[in-house]
């Protein structure tokens, strides 16, 4: 997928829009290598966001999951 950034995105802001989580910044990274040492964007550039299997924790608390 593609993704089209405005300004003052960043990949982990990114990263928690398309996979609810922050910590997948660096698949994202590694996918725009050429943008790697961008810390906040200007609107326009264009991103591959990968596919990533995002698995849930079950560990968390439930309030963390969503759970009442």
């Amino acid at each position: 997928m593609n993704y089209s950034t405005v300004s003052g995105d960043t990949f982990d802001k990114i990263a928690f829009e398309q996979y609810g989580d922050e910590k997948l910044a660096l698949q994202i990274i590694e996918a725009n290598i050429e943008h790697a040492s961008v810390l906040t964007f200007g609107s326009g550039t264009e991103l591959t966001i990968p596919d990533v299997e995002v698995t849930p924790i079950s560990n968390l608390p439930p309030w963390k999951r969503g759970e009442s």
